[in-house]
């Protein structure tokens, strides 16, 4: 029954709910996608570095369901359920069969696992494998015959293993397997060589199963990069500095019952992760399993207690923000806690040893299904009512990109060009990709608040409130373009959502409006081709005549001719000694999604140093791969001719 109620909270309005997409949980489906199409990498580089388990699974349903994110929230889905259920099986062994039901409650309503078990990350999937492996391990230890123990031990271990496929906690929750050798042990020397031999068969085995990812970490080091950036603290200590550490550790502490994650994307912010009716009896749980009147097993005890230490430590160590998902992991311990001060409560009030109250027990298991009937109302309301529908939670899942997507393909209005802030290639075009379940290659991307693209011969433009286009562009765009506005929620953030028609000739007029220089060293006038990949057609300089510490301002035109590796527009001020005393590096049209044919303006700004003399002074400009800084060559008659151009000069008065 609970796992009922569990599957219909995580699978009702799962296409609607989260109200769009992350570009995270994008860049998991673009993953799995490609290993539906012959791609597989033992970790995925995208998104900072990622484990690939999750991704995997994904790819599984995705062969059925096709490139779509409904099968990653699927996935994350099952992972859910299965943490629910192999949490109730490994506390039942432990701490009986009410402390398991109740700890199966918990998991099935709370806010904070309905949220985990419905998006598209990888999160899900550390707890589920890590509560399955302890407890095959646990029944290993408890198994009456050899070949049966060590079987078990060996599952467990494959389990273990594959968890350091999931997320990075699983990096240190392991040590909750040596920890409980010592904890059942005791001076028990058989115990020890029982429980020792099977643990260590099933470390090995996870050691051999995680060996591959261990050895490409340790041979590509630098792909971890936001695991690395998260682990500043650590870095400070080593230097001597504590205090990132301490603040930390102080923030973090308050998480579990006080005030929870300050940020929408996960949670609704400062929500504890323990359901408020359930913190009076987390911390009842807590205080008994500390002094022992729980009647369960010191050794049980002491393992619950260590399990919440090493559950709470990536958050020791990455800071309290957005840890609703660094500390997933920690779902099947914390939620036992509870379960075990409400089962205490209840044999102590109700009496039932003694046989003298059964009626008032009775009345305590109709409080306790109250209390969880609330939590379950409770979480409804406060993710699909008011999470779901929050405008800042819909900015996070970029909704008003995935309303204008979905618009256009009803409509069908093609080609078309989506300003947005985040035009880059694991970005928005990943969510793009996502929503619509296909490659999209007629749909070009662009940054309207420093850039406006057109596609060839016309077609659609996207704009919005948050990439609305600069107001130095707005004179490139006709008045009278036709204008329609996509229908968004009355409070949402990223109003108005506009498509306007583009006429292919406007590229015409930018080119009649715009400088036509000579320029040097190519000694040819416009329009100049740069490898082959793009061609430079005109400039507006905002002025000719500026002062020191004024803001330069120029729009280049360009046409493209095919699509290339991620390049860079450089545009430099250079001084009386041959050398750049102003510049900027920018290109807000991703050079990879260029269509031959499309035209782009950029705007470039830098200001002028303050100490700048007067005189005369000449602009240079040209493109460069980003990874490399290898620059494009400029094309006269098919023959590279230099690596730059210069598009004018700047007279600088005091």
């Amino acid at each position: 029954m609970l796992l009922l109620l569990a599957a219909f909270l995580r699978i009702h309005q799962l296409a609607e709910i989260p109200p769009g997409l992350t570009h995270d949980e994008a860049d998991h489906l673009l993953d799995a996608w490609g290993v539906v199409q012959g791609v597989r990498p033992i970790y995925f580089t995208v998104g900072y570095g990622r484990e690939p388990l999750f991704d995997y699974s994904t790819a599984v349903l995705s062969s059925f369901l096709g490139p779509t994110y409904f099968s990653g929230r699927l996935t994350a889905v099952f992972y859910s359920l299965i943490l629910i259920a192999g949490s109730y099986a490994w506390s039942r062994r432990l701490f009986g069969a009410q402390v398991a039901l109740l700890t199966a409650a918990g998991l099935a309503v709370s806010f904070w696992a309905l949220m985990i078990g419905r998006h598209s990350l990888r999160t899900v999937t550390q707890p589920a494998l890590f509560i399955l492996a302890l407890l095959l391990w646990q029944m290993a230890i408890t198994s009456r015959t050899a070949a049966r123990r060590y079987g078990l031990a060996l599952a467990a271990g494959v389990l273990l293993g594959l968890t350091f496929y999931t997320y990075f906690p699983a990096r240190i929750v392991w040590l909750l397997l040596p920890a409980a050798v010592l904890l059942f042990s005791g001076r028990d020397r058989a115990c020890w060589r029982l429980t020792g031999s099977l643990t260590a068969v099933t470390l090995m085995t996870a050691l051999l199963v995680a060996a591959p990812l261990f050895l490409y970490l340790v041979q590509n080091r630098g792909v971890e990069a936001r695991l690395l950036e998260l682990s500043h603290p650590l870095a400070a200590v080593r230097q001597g500095d504590w205090r990132p550490l301490w603040e930390n550790s102080r923030d973090s502490l308050a998480l579990l019952t006080v005030r929870g994650d300050s940020q929408w994307r996960y949670t609704i912010p400062e929500r504890p992760f323990v359901e408020r009716p359930l913190i009076p009896f987390f911390y009842l749980g807590l205080l008994l399993c500390f002094t022992g009147l729980t009647g369960h097993s010191r050794a049980a005890r002491l393992l619950l207690l260590l399990w919440l230490l090493l559950g709470w430590l990536p958050a020791l160590i990455t800071g309290p923000e957005l840890s609703s998902t660094r500390l997933s992991g920690l779902q099947p311990v914390l939620f036992i806690f509870p379960a075990i001060g409400i089962a205490w409560l209840g044999r102590f009030v109700a009496g039932v040893g003694n046989g003298r109250t059964p009626g008032r027990y009775w009345l305590l298991v109709a409080l306790v299904g109250l209390l969880f009937g609330v939590t379950a109302v409770t979480s409804y309301r406060d993710y699909f009512l008011l999470w779901g529908r929050h405008p800042e939670v819909r900015v996070q899942y970029e909704s008003s990109l995935v309303a204008a997507l979905r618009h256009l393909e009803q409509a069908q209005l093609r080609p078309a060009a989506i300003s947005t802030t985040t035009p880059e290639q694991f970005h928005s075009p990943a969510v793009a990709q996502a929503i619509l379940g296909r490659v999209v290659d007629d749909i070009r991307w662009f940054d309207g608040r420093r850039a406006l693209l057109l596609p060839a011969g016309g077609g659609y433009l996207v704009l919005s409130q948050f990439a609305a286009l600069n107001s130095e562009l707005q004179p490139y765009l006709p008045a009278n373009a036709a204008r329609r506005e996509i229908d968004l929620p009355s409070d949402d953030l990223d109003r108005p959502l506009l498509v306007v028609t583009a006429d292919g000739r406007w590229a015409e007029n930018w080119s009649a409006t715009m400088a036509q220089a000579i320029v040097r060293p190519a000694g040819q006038a416009l329009p100049l081709s740069f490898d082959g990949a793009a061609t430079f057609i005109g400039y507006d300089l905002a002025g000719t005549t500026v002062a020191p510490g004024q803001m330069v301002k120029l729009v280049t035109l360009w046409q493209v001719q095919r699509p290339v590796a991620n390049v860079a527009i450089f545009v430099q001020f250079i001084g009386s000694d041959g050398r750049p005393w102003a510049q900027e590096d920018r290109l807000d049209v991703p050079s990879r999604y260029w269509q031959p044919g499309d035209y782009f303006l950029q705007l470039h700004q830098f200001v002028l140093p303050l100490d700048t003399p007067s005189g005369d002074y000449p602009l240079y400009l040209g493109l460069y791969e980003r990874e490399s800084g290898v620059r494009l060559p400029v094309l006269v008659n098919g023959t590279a001719a230099a690596d730059f151009i210069e598009i004018g000069r700047l007279a600088v008065s005091r």
